[in-house]
This record gives structure tokens, sequence and C-alpha cells, in this order.
């Protein structure tokens, strides 16, 4: 069956068929998540941080991040599950060298991949909601890393605030550390369940901080520096709260 994060595929045909040029852009005015860019844009003005080097974006939609990097001076690779996403990403990078690759990274032979001194997570860990899954992805991610190498660790977290969630997404619900949703909206996927006699499928994983940061240290990397947002409870679009992380491959 297919993993549940293969869904994202659909969310990418209906954008293109929209005319959204990236996934920020479904709801908001920017096409990078602010905080998002803040955080990075910081970690390159440290010393140890890599500077014009091999970079790697997982999950890398529609390009956004990856041509932001490219003007930066890096030589970029981007890889996404999604068919569509890609082929999106390819039309809106036309006057960029960056390489695209259409594959799921779970079940990649990542020695394909090559080496990378910076590896910018778009989003993509919290997509992942089976814990071997993410084990998977995590070692793939240190395999692809050179030895202090950077991994940007971007996810949604707990605590969040369950009242705003079911509010302003009525089609989710939540149960331990993953979001589901309804699955009348994109079919079966892996690790669907029964809930109040409604099927739903598995879309985020929403760890608390702490157990993100200890499953950082226990995959090999070691955390540098760490900004985490708490979910603003007068804004019920953002039910969740927001973990950025810039860690060493030790």
């Amino acid at each position: 069956m297919r993993k549940s994060y293969e869904a994202h595929e659909n969310e990418y045909k209906r954008m293109k068929s929209k005319g959204i040029k990236s996934w920020e852009r479904r709801n908001y005015p920017w096409s990078i998540f602010p905080p998002d860019r803040h955080f990075i844009e910081n970690v390159f003005m440290l010393k140890w941080a890599p500077k014009k080097t091999r970079a790697i974006e997982l999950g890398c939609g529609t390009g956004t991040i990856s041509r932001w990097l490219a003007k930066k001076g890096f030589t970029v690779t981007g890889i996404d599950i999604s068919k569509t996403a890609i082929q999106m990403a390819k039309a809106q990078s036309k006057t960029f060298k960056i390489k695209y690759i259409n594959k799921d990274f779970c079940s990649t032979n990542v020695k394909s991949l090559g080496k990378y001194n910076l590896c910018i997570d778009g989003h993509f860990m919290h997509c992942i909601t089976d814990k071997k899954d993410r084990k998977i992805a995590l070692n793939k991610i240190r395999q692809i890393l050179n030895p202090s190498g950077i991994l940007v660790f971007m996810s949604m977290c707990s605590p969040i605030s369950r009242k705003n969630l079911l509010k302003t997404y009525s089609s989710q619900r939540i149960l331990g550390n993953i979001i589901y949703i309804d699955a009348k909206i994109y079919g079966k996927f892996e690790g669907s369940r029964v809930i109040g006699g409604k099927e739903y499928i598995p879309m985020r994983y929403i760890a608390h901080w702490k157990s993100l940061l200890s499953e950082l240290r226990q995959a090999g990397f070691s955390p540098m520096i760490t900004e985490y947002f708490k979910y603003d409870k007068n804004n019920p679009e953002e039910p969740t709260g927001l973990l950025n992380v810039a860690a060493i491959r030790k």
C-alpha cells in the first residue's frame, strides 16, 4: 500500500490546475515561510555554516528554497516524491542549474545521490509519520552528509492547540503524535485508521519539540542552534508549534 506522504501528489495536481506556484502560496502571500527563511539566513552567518557548496533539499516541492539556495551560490539538488511538484519545479527553474529528482527519498539508494555539506529539510520530516520510516530517513540523511555537514531541520511539533486544529481543519483529527485527515480527500494509504466511525490517513508527525531534538541526537546529529515557536492561540490557522534546528552530522 502507498505511503501516506504520497498523497502530496494529489495536492500538487490541484495547485498546478489552479496556477498556484508554491506550497506556501496556497494560503499566504510568500513563497518561503518567513521564520524558516530567517532561520536559515542566521545559520549562514555562522563560521561553521557551509558556504557555496553542494546542498540538497528534501521535499523540495516546486523548488522555492532550492532556487533561493542557488542564488546564494550553492550547487543544489532537490528531491521530491511528487511527480507534479518536480515538473513544476523544473518549469520554474529554467534559468537555474538545479538538479531535480522525482523519487521517494526513504526508498532511494542514497549512494546515487552523492555527498553534500548541507541538507535542508523542506518540511519533509514532519510528513513521515511512521517511526521506522523516520529512522530510515534520518539514517539516509546522515549517509549523504559529509562529516560535520549541516542538517537544517524544520518541522511542526507539539504542544498544539487542539481546539484551533479542529476549528480550522474540520477534516482532521489528532491521536498521539499524529495528525490524521479524512481518507475521502486523498484515498486509502498505509497507516489509515478508523476514528469515530470514519477512515482517516496519517498526514503529519507532531511529537513534542524536545522529543524531536532527542530523535536527532539518537540519529547521530548534534543540534547547534534551536528555535521553537509556540502556537499562537489567537491564530487558529497555525494550531501547531514549530521547531527549527541546525544540527551537525557527527
